[in-house]
């Protein structure tokens, strides 16, 4: 009842059209009511006409209603046909109205859980980006709250309309005939026996379900965004039948799900039956007593019919909420949990960076303890150009991490002009750096879009300008529409290197005061990349420019390089010093160009 309770509390927002839908809902109960009772009067005076009825009819009856109208008995024939035209108008209107606002609360619910839930998720730590599968992020953005919307939209407002209906035919059956009434309610609980009996099941197939579709989802995102993996290796095959295992296990849990629902609906067919079979007996015994009219009994069949429907919808509502109270569930789950990286209460923006940088005993690890980083120590001066090389995890990229904090270090400190970046808010101390990142990530938009993606009022002579600058401006005047031309996703309408030189822009237009080139000309050729090392040394003026790479050719201009290996820095010099030195950056270097000799 708590969860129920919880998930009907996201219709308050939406409190007036609830209240609208309400209202609509007791109308269409008080009209199909009527409807039931304008059948004793049709039976009573028109089908069948006696005498004495009017002695043993009750209050409620149809009857009743036609004096209230002053129509006489005469005029039945025209008016009863014409006042049930009426009635069923009305119950039609008022029912649109209820379920039409019903569902537009639904839809504007899970807009804001939607909503709510992206912004959650966007702004969390790299840690839980790290540590999810996509595919199950964007399941419980869609499929979960789809569940959620469709329990508001259609589920709480069959609840409540249809347990008003019932409320109202339940009043109309005891008006008629107390103890025949009092008979089929006793019937009643054992409607209730399978709903109550199988709700947990229910709940925990619904659960298992939704795990699977999340997993679905994340075959679904895997494979198609790595399709040329999936056909470089010729995985077509071995992937579909991945799939198809998926929506094999979603089948099975849906299978599941299917055998406790369609239970329900034959088994309260088969009461009704039995019901309806011992009312029959009983009603005509009352009939030929003289105790009610063949009116009124027909007044009480139709209602018990009436009722069916009623019953039917409320035996299925119970799943459909089940379902939603899991996708509420797992909602809250995601959004109870905290970034991991976060400003410190009180924080101010950083002022503007001059540009030192000064790595202190910093020590990090992931999450499985292993330490990555061991006692970090190095400083960078305003302007100067470091590059920071290695083996392939020796800790490059985890240093930009920790600079920019998508993680926080655990031990030591990162000082920006003397100021502990946690001192300040992310925003600021993001804002002040461009980053080039060694994954290119480019949007599905325009090319002008993505040189100036989160940067405002940024001019066209300015991006012009970048454009220039990095190499980029004669390629996209090629395109077809030029800076307006769309890159696809990720940027797959664009070659490799055209992706790198538009990221390169992307950072550079911030006109950050520190820039970070992670492995930033890897993918291009050599013509490219001397333009691009032509155009970060004009843009170090004033600027500091971190820069790691694989390639050697990238670094030699340096002022420092600082060479890693298992997270510890092994060497720091210039070029010419560490080739002197003739440790592992000599190393490296000898194996990238072995007929050189310096």
């Amino acid at each position: 009842m708590k969860e129920f309770l919880k998930l009907c509390s996201l219709l308050l927002a939406y409190w007036k059209r609830i209240l609208i839908a309400f209202f609509s809902m007791i109308m269409v109960s008080i009209f199909t009511s009527i409807s039931a009772l304008l059948i004793q009067p049709v039976v009573d005076h028109l089908f069948i006409p006696q005498k004495g009825m009017d002695k043993i009819l009750p209050v409620i009856s149809g009857d009743f209603l036609l004096k209230i109208l002053s129509i006489r008995k005469e005029n039945y024939y025209f008016y009863v046909p014409v006042l049930i035209v009426i009635v069923f108008f009305f119950k039609f209107i008022f029912r649109y109205i209820s379920s039409y606002n019903m569902n537009v609360v639904g839809v504007f619910v899970s807009k804001d859980l939607r909503n709510k839930l992206y912004s959650h998720i966007i702004n969390q730590s790299a840690s839980f980006f790290s540590s999810r599968p996509v595919g199950e992020l964007i399941s419980r953005v869609t499929n979960d709250i789809d569940k959620i919307q469709f329990a508001l939209s259609e589920t709480i407002g069959d609840l409540i309309r249809e347990s008003i209906t019932l409320l109202g035919l339940i009043v109309v059956i005891f008006s008629q005939d107390f103890t025949l009434a009092l008979f089929s309610i006793l019937l009643l609980p054992f409607s209730l026996i399978p709903i109550v009996s199988l709700s947990k099941k229910m709940k925990k197939q619904g659960l298992i379900g939704q795990k699977k579709m999340s997993e679905i989802a994340n075959v679904l995102v895997e494979t198609i965004s790595g399709n040329i993996i999936v056909k470089a290796f010729n995985r077509e095959k071995g992937e579909e039948k991945r799939f198809q295992q998926k929506t094999e296990e979603y089948m099975n849990a849906s299978r599941k799900i299917a055998k406790i629902v369609n239970f329900t609906s034959p088994f309260m067919e088969f009461l009704g039956g039995v019901a309806a079979a011992l009312i029959i007996y009983i009603g005509t015994y009352r009939i030929n007593k003289g105790i009610i009219s063949p009116g009124q009994f027909t007044t009480f069949l139709s209602s018990l019919i009436f009722m069916y429907t009623p019953i039917k919808i409320l035996s299925k509502v119970n799943f459909n909420i089940q379902q939603a109270i899991v996708g509420l569930e797992r909602f809250e789950e995601i959004m109870s949990i905290e970034p991991e990286v976060k400003d410190k209460e009180g924080v101010k923006p950083f002022p503007p960076f001059k540009g030192e940088i000064e790595f202190r005993n910093v020590t990090f690890g992931y999450g499985d303890g292993t330490k990555i980083l061991k006692n970090i120590s190095f400083t960078v001066k305003p302007g100067e150009m470091i590059a920071i090389v290695g083996l392939s995890g020796a800790g490059k990229t985890t240093l930009i991490n920790l600079l920019l904090r998508f993680y926080d270090i655990q031990e030591g400190q990162i000082l920006i002009d003397g100021m502990d970046i946690r001192d300040g808010t992310i925003e600021s101390l993001r804002a002040q750096i461009g980053l080039v990142p060694q994954d290119i990530i480019l949007f599905n938009d325009t090319v002008k879009n993505n040189i100036i993606y989160g940067v405002n009022g940024i001019s066209e002579d300015k991006i012009v300008e970048v454009a220039k600058i990095t190499q980029c401006l004669d390629f996209i005047n090629k395109l077809p529409e030029g800076f307006n031309s769309s890159v696809g996703e990720r940027g797959q309408l664009l070659s490799l290197g055209q992706r790198q030189r538009i990221a390169i822009a992307r950072a550079i237009i911030k006109n950050p005061p520190i820039l970070i080139m992670d492995e930033a000309t890897s993918q291009l050729d050599s013509e490219s990349e001397r333009a691009i090392q032509k155009a970060i040394e004009n843009l170090s003026k004033n600027r500091t420019i971190i820069v790691i790479a694989h390639r050697l050719s990238t670094v030699r201009k340096a002022n420092k390089i600082i060479v890693l290996d298992k997270g510890k820095i092994v060497e720091w010099g210039t070029h010419n010093e560490l080739l002197k030195k003739g440790g592992l950056y000599a190393h490296l270097y000898a194996l990238q160009f072995p007929d050189i000799k310096e």
